[in-house]
């Protein structure tokens, strides 16, 4: 992601970056980097713990990917 981009651009990035990951997962990750979703993926109905630990769960499963991938 460049900083210019504009959020949606950002959010495509995301998206392709994670694919073929879950919407809860890019949403998670979004709202981690501060990208505001526009209806992209489903609100967060979450307590800020059980966030935490999804958040954790979604980045361990984006690194142990990404390390199969390549």
């Amino acid at each position: 992601m460049e900083r210019d981009d504009p959020p949606e651009r950002k959010l495509d990035k995301l998206a392709a970056l994670l694919a073929p990951a879950s919407p809860e997962d890019g949403a998670l990750l979004a709202e981690l980097l501060s990208l505001p979703t526009e209806g992209r993926f489903p609100p967060l109905q979450l307590m800020p713990q059980r966030k935490k630990e999804k958040t954790f769960v979604s980045l361990e499963g984006f690194l142990f990917g990404a390390t199969k991938r390549n």
